[in-house]
């Protein structure tokens, strides 16, 4: 039975290759990192909450320094940042709504050596969400020519792949298959110079669940989440009273100066929190253990951080280890922690915080079409450290989220990478643009990729066992049997189009060509580079040809030259044999090397 069922899966038909066309230290940095944790923590209760304005603003007429600074705390353009109206329009549309989805992804990548391009991956999708189906067909393509194609048919309950040139029949699982049988466990092993721990996570059958109601579930995700942001007053006068307790209005100032921002220079008001770092862990140790007992605050948090799978339990364990740090710390007594907040007009620009060789600034960009916040963090003594950007732009029917990471090594950016997406509604239809982008010194990578939405009646196939074969349905021997071959299948037809693609194979070796002279190491370490390096020279004269849609034959290698070699090529027919410095080399015309 076993093989039956394989012959009738398994494709061993002709391969379609028609070019698309038919330690202690370490120990501190860790601490320092939980420390800044902990500081974006106690600074968003202060601002989520509005802690010390309600109660400071009944204690004077006037406001000083103390009262201007947490008033100037609690204004940010989060709110305009994070407004996502015609995403969530768009999401709400994709997940509820039958859909028909084109999508292109191009890739391309460069280092000083080499470089990749007119690598493209086009998908075609149709979603059934009546039938809760979808069906997908993949194909990726290097220089118009198809290196791989690839089906994958989803359901409710199973899921499966095929591709004509491996499988003749769909391939795949049942989701409960998968998670008795423990496929569906990932375990992530952590060895850095911190911490040697491993992490292992495990689907259960808990975690997922069927509904044909997904607009309602939506629906009701966002209003639980609207309703549970609101701290009471009892809360509020909690945190209120811990700061008033504690700092004095001779610790703040005000000052006019200037800044020299992203966005340009700004004349702003700066006032400045000034504080040892022995009062500051004290205060940061005080608002944690009242937020611990703190029910209705910690409810704000949970709602919040589920969404990205934290459990309130887990946060109580995070608050813990934060306590923890800070009862471990070694206080520096001639080390202050001074936060300073910029007021422009009315709006804060800008926050910044030093702290035990620290420094992390936000800053904040203001507009009507588009707002941005930018979180930078950076050690003084070596100026490495990180930024992180997020700007939105929108108009009536556009909108774009972007965002931004850089590695800032001595105090300059070293490597960006930037994470863009674009919604565009036409009509009921949609475009949705992604692209990554990541540069650095020593190398490029670039993805873009563009989607076009149809939502449209669409009716995808179900599996069944006459379009498919579920490893549920297998012995462990067919199993094993079934994947082997297929493994084996895929090797052969990717060889056989990386043949055609005449990517040079270093791996023949036919015959041996008689050299002459010493066999010595030395002599054999020569002749291994001159080989390498001619390798190199075609592999990289080849993909210049195959970017700009050229054929290269036998016939280019006339002109070859190696970098820092002397090389001489005779060629006929159907062979090449080519000397670099001495060394003779036989390239047949499919590109197979021997020495």
């Amino acid at each position: 039975m076993a093989n039956s069922l394989i012959e009738d899966v398994m494709n061993e038909g002709p391969i379609n290759n028609d070019g698309g066309k038919n330690s202690k230290q370490p120990k501190n940095k860790g601490s320092k990192k939980v420390i800044i944790v902990l500081i974006i923590l106690l600074l968003i209760i202060i601002i989520a909450a509005i802690v010390v304005v309600l109660f400071l603003s009944n204690r004077a007429s006037e406001v000083n320094a103390k009262q201007a600074f947490f008033e100037a705390l609690t204004k940010n353009n989060i709110e305009q940042v994070s407004s996502l109206d015609l995403y969530e329009e768009f999401l709400t549309s994709v997940v509820s709504e039958s859909s028909s989805i084109e999508t292109n992804v191009n890739l391309s990548y460069s280092t000083e050596d080499a470089s990749i391009n007119n690598v493209e991956l086009v998908i075609n999708s149709s979603n059934d969400i009546e039938n809760s189906r979808s069906y997908s067909d993949m194909t990726l393509n290097y220089s118009d020519n198809e290196l791989f194609n690839l089906e994958l048919l989803a359901t409710g309950e199973a899921f499966a792949l095929k591709s004509d040139e491996i499988v003749d029949s769909f391939v795949g699982a049942t989701y409960s298959y998968l998670i008795q049988s423990g496929l569906a466990s990932i375990a992530i092993t952590d060895t850095t110079e911190q911490y040697d721990d491993t992490y292992n996570y495990s689907i259960t059958e808990d975690d997922i669940s069927y509904s044909d109601d997904t607009e309602s579930e939506i629906s009701n995700i966002e209003s639980s989440n609207t309703e549970s942001l609101t701290i009471s007053d009892e809360s509020i006068q909690i945190y209120t009273d811990i700061l008033n307790n504690n700092l004095d209005d001779s610790q703040f100032t005000a000052n006019e100066v200037t800044l020299n921002m992203e966005s340009g220079t700004v004349d702003c008001t700066e006032y400045t929190l000034t504080m040892s770092e022995e009062q500051f862990l004290d205060i940061c140790k005080q608002i944690l253990e009242a937020f611990e007992t703190d029910a209705d605050t910690v409810n704000v948090f949970s709602s919040v951080l589920s969404l990205a799978g934290y459990s309130e339990t887990e946060l109580i364990e995070l608050v813990d280890n934060m306590i923890e740090q800070i009862e471990n710390a070694e206080v520096d007594a001639n080390s202050n922690v001074i936060i300073k907040v910029y007021d422009n007009n009315g709006q804060t620009v800008k926050l910044s915080i030093e702290y035990s060789g620290i420094t992390m600034e936000i800053e904040y960009v203001y507009g009507d079409s588009e707002s941005s916040i930018k979180i930078t963090s950076v050690e003084n003594e070596t100026g490495e450290g990180v930024s992180y950007k997020i700007t939105n732009k929108k108009s009536d029917l556009t909108q774009n989220l972007d965002f931004e990471i850089s590695i800032i090594e001595n105090e300059s950016v070293n490597q960006t990478v930037t994470f863009a997406t674009e919604v565009i509604k036409s009509g009921s239809e949609y475009t949705f643009n992604m692209n990554i982008d990541s540069q650095a010194t020593d190398a490029s990578f670039t993805i873009e990729s563009s989607s076009n939405i149809q939502f449209t009646d669409v009716e995808v196939e179900d599996l069944t066992s006459e379009n498919s074969v579920l490893l549920d349905d297998l012995t462990e021997e067919q199993q094993t049997e079934l994947l082997n071959s297929i493994s084996e299948r895929i090797q052969f037809v990717l060889n056989e189009k990386m043949s055609e693609l005449s990517f040079i194979d270093t791996n023949t070796n036919t015959t041996i060509v008689a050299q002459g002279g010493s066999t010595e190491e030395d002599d054999i370490a020569l002749k291994e580079t001159a080989k390498q390096d001619l390798i190199t020279a075609i592999q990289n004269e080849m993909t210049e040809s195959i970017n700009n849609g050229e054929e290269y034959t036998l016939q280019n290698l006339e002109e070859l030259q190696v970098d820092g070699h002397t090389v001489e090529v005779e060629i006929s027919d159907n062979i090449a044999i080519v000397t670099v410095d001495g060394y003779t080399f036989n390239i047949d015309s499919e590109f197979n090397l021997s020495e």
